[in-house]
């Protein structure tokens, strides 16, 4: 299942037909406490197929630098290690598809792992 880890939480696995706010308010899923958040800045839901459904409600969201509105994140679009670059406003994040979600990518680790987890 993938991860999501935000700068300075720890990591969430996120699960399958779940959605997640996020945001400042303490009433949102993943609250994130920085002044470039709003309070319902957005929110992410996961498919059975682990693709991540990542929608800006009322904050900037970029996904590999890319400022979007709405955008479906799969495996395809990590890095070599299966990271994909994320930021909620100005706060750093990154979301983790370990490669046993996928028979072609196997790591050769038994869980998938390819690299140190960011934010350590």
């Amino acid at each position: 299942m993938p991860r999501l880890r935000i700068s300075g939480q720890p990591t969430v696995q996120l699960q399958p037909y779940h959605s997640y706010r996020f945001g400042s308010s303490p009433i949102v899923e993943l609250q994130i406490e920085h002044e470039s958040v709003e309070q319902f800045h957005g929110a992410l839901g996961v498919s059975p197929d682990f693709v991540v459904r990542l929608v800006a409600w009322s904050g900037k969201v970029y996904v590999n630098g890319e400022d979007v509105a709405a955008k479906d994140i799969g495996f395809e679009i990590a890095d070599d290690r299966g990271f994909v670059e994320l930021r909620f406003g100005d706060v750093p994040a990154e979301l983790y598809f370990e490669s046993t979600m996928y028979e072609d990518t196997d790591s050769g680790y038994e869980d998938g792992y390819r690299g140190a987890p960011p934010f350590d």
